[in-house]
């Protein structure tokens, strides 16, 4: 199975409101725990989408959208958020398409930046994740652990 990245578009809202909304993805929230309404998640979506400061990837497995990886900048880092639909999870597809958005985020930097994860400690699966990634732990509270990590931005040869 080919794995593939994508920048989301408007019409991706209505499948991102599914996948924010399904009682996985708000288990593993820090900030949301009741269901998002439409009026709510559309208005933000459009924000993202409008934003320099926030970058979202649909992933892909043979053109099927399985997952999102947001990195939206914030107090000096890009906070991250990824969602794989449980069939795709435990699979390698996570790592594979977040490498795939790092490297495309590194296109657009135009300066070093701190990529970093809060993660609740229940979620075992995105803290092994993470780590696996290149992600140290930083600090520690009593409901999650942040994970931060230093990336560079590519530099693009043209022709010319």
């Amino acid at each position: 199975m080919t794995i593939s990245v994508r920048q989301a578009a408007e019409c991706d809202a209505e499948l991102l409101f599914k996948w924010v909304n399904s009682p996985d993805s708000l288990a593993g929230k820090l900030l949301t725990s009741e269901p998002i309404k439409w009026s709510n998640h559309s208005r933000w979506f459009e924000k993202r989408l409008d934003s320099a400061k926030a970058h979202i990837w649909i992933i892909e497995e043979s053109g099927t959208s399985i997952g999102q990886v947001r990195f939206e900048f914030s107090d000096g880092a890009y906070l991250v958020d990824i969602f794989l639909i449980p069939e795709a999870r435990k699979k390698g597809n996570a790592a594979k398409a977040f490498q795939k958005c790092i490297a495309s985020l590194q296109v657009i930097l135009k300066s070093t930046a701190v990529l970093q994860a809060d993660v609740k400690f229940s979620n075992s699966a995105s803290i092994n994740l993470f780590k696996s990634l290149g992600f140290s732990q930083e600090i520690k509270s009593e409901d999650f652990i942040t994970l931060k990590r230093n990336i560079t931005p590519e530099i693009v040869k043209r022709e010319g």
